[in-house]
């Protein structure tokens, strides 16, 4: 991460903890983006993340089926 924010080890870790963990997950996202793995991996997250329903996408799999 330090390599990330430009910030040595010791910078890093002075930072007040919410800058510290927002650092962290934007290089965590962005090491990810980087292989077409990690890519399906974050897509997937997103996925996963959704609370309503798919109406339209439910719709088309019925028709598939009859």
């Amino acid at each position: 991460m330090a390599q990330y924010t430009g910030l040595s080890m010791p910078e890093a870790y002075s930072l007040p903890c919410d800058m510290f963990l927002l650092c962290y997950k934007n290089w965590t996202v962005d090491r990810l983006m980087r292989t077409e793995e990690g890519r399906k991996y974050l897509s997937d997250i997103e996925r996963y993340k959704q609370t309503k329903m798919d109406k339209a996408g439910l719709k088309q799999l019925k028709g598939q089926l009859t």
